[in-house]
């Protein structure tokens, strides 16, 4: 779902659950429930998603998010691109809050740049980006030839607040060039 421009959405799936959504993009289009989100998701879940993007970031919920709060959702299914997390790519100028939710997303970077288990790239490009999860956990495998982390993968010095409170990570692989359990920055 593409929506319009700098557009701040509130999204209520009211308890509803997506199935079997899957999208493979080619070159470097963002991927995922949405293209690039804004606002509010919360109340839904997503199971067996398959989503790919070779150059671009990809996410279950959206490739790139900027100021974003989500509560009470989840994500099952696999997840690949350039930036790549188990809810959002990347989160590109702002803050992302992920409240009583979890990823069992399995994450792979298939480019040499960043995963993790629920975003895979804090900040991108000139921007900042940052992440506050709360009673959260990640259960899926992460796998990236660039950095990896158990939670999110910070860019270079361009993350703004980087917080977990009540985060388990129960993932059986956490593999890349550079790899910590929670935030990563290379």
């Amino acid at each position: 779902i593409q929506l319009p421009g700098q557009s701040s959405v509130i999204f209520d799936g009211q308890n509803h659950i997506i199935t079997d959504l899957a999208y493979t993009a080619s070159g470097s289009t963002d991927t995922g429930l949405f293209y690039c989100f804004n606002g509010e998701i919360k109340n839904l879940g997503l199971v067996d998603v398959n989503f790919s993007s070779y150059w671009g970031v990809c996410g279950a919920f959206a490739g790139t998010v900027k100021n974003a709060t989500v509560t009470n959702c989840f994500a099952t299914g696999t997840t690949s691109g350039g930036a790549v997390g188990g809810f959002f790519g990347t989160v590109y100028d702002g803050t992302v809050t992920i409240t009583d939710s979890y990823s069992q997303v399995n994450v792979k970077d298939v480019n040499n740049h960043f995963a993790g288990g629920l975003v895979g790239r804090l900040g991108g490009n000139g921007t900042r980006g940052g992440l506050i999860a709360k009673n959260c956990y990640v259960s899926g495998n992460i796998i990236a030839l660039g950095t990896a982390a158990g939670i999110a993968s910070l860019n270079q010095n361009k993350a703004l607040e980087c917080t977990a409170e009540n985060v388990v990570i129960w993932s059986k692989v956490i593999n890349g060039s550079s790899v910590q359990l929670s935030f990563n920055q290379p």
